[in-house]
């Protein structure tokens, strides 16, 4: 990260129901030292845009500015 770096944070869903949580890096460290902007978001506070990420993301699976693993190969 850059100093004044900004992160966002979300995902952690996987997290929720686990009895302790999953090891792996911890990040504050380096939010101190690069005094970064961290803000978490929930898709949701998104919601009445919903419509509009759909068309954009579809727009760039066809340009092959976006790339998806897994499942079945659907047209968009």
């Amino acid at each position: 990260m850059n100093v004044f770096g900004r992160m966002s944070i979300c995902g952690q869903i996987s997290q929720y129901n686990l009895d302790k949580p999953e090891p792996g890096t911890r990040i504050l460290s380096q939010v101190l030292v690069k005094q970064l902007k961290v803000e978490g978001f929930i898709v949701t506070r998104f919601q009445n845009r919903w419509g509009e990420g759909i068309t954009q993301m579809a727009q760039w699976l066809r340009e092959g500015k976006l790339k998806h693993r897994g499942g079945r190969d659907r047209r968009v």
